[in-house]
């Protein structure tokens, strides 16, 4: 059988190339095409997420874009410590727009692990999303890290929208 197809495939050669060589042809017109209609959100249009993020946008110009999450590790506790709120505020106007929720915002547990030592913020940026928009996430951890005491650690998770 495969004798047959290698005699039929060197037989009709030319037709061989030509058919493929107007595959790739249609094949790179069609990707350029797709390419323009592709869609650059992860949100879909009607969703109750894709309408709330909406709303946020228009209210507040934030929430169309992932947060920032800023990690704060300190050897006491999280809660009770000055100098967190402190590279919190400094984190936020880093980011001119942005909004922010944590523990010192919200008074929320939710933001604290259990054993007091690790709290975290989340960032969300102004603007909406857009595929070359930068997170400002580096200058957001270096505002963050400015004068924080002898054992207060900061990061962004990898997880995190860095950009």
């Amino acid at each position: 059988m495969l004798a047959r197809l290698a005699h039929a495939t060197t037989h009709h050669r030319k037709a061989i190339i030509l058919a493929w060589l107007a595959l790739t042809i249609f094949g790179g017109f069609s990707a350029s095409q797709v390419s323009q209609r592709w869609l650059q959100s992860l949100s879909i249009p009607g969703y109750p997420a894709y309408e709330a993020n909406q709303r946020s946008l228009d209210r507040f110009g934030t929430g169309d874009r992932p947060p920032n999450v800023v990690v704060f590790e300190t050897k006491g506790d999280a809660t009770k410590s000055e100098a967190i709120p402190a590279a919190m505020e400094r984190a936020l106007e880093a980011s001119p727009g942005a909004r922010a929720s944590s523990f010192f915002s919200t008074g929320s547990s939710a933001y604290v692990s259990k054993d007091k030592h690790t709290t975290f913020m989340e960032l969300y940026p102004a603007r909406a999303a857009d595929v070359n928009a930068k997170s400002g996430a580096e200058a957001i951890l270096a505002a963050a890290k400015t004068g924080l005491p002898k054992g207060t650690e900061v990061h962004v998770p990898q997880s995190s929208s860095i950009g």
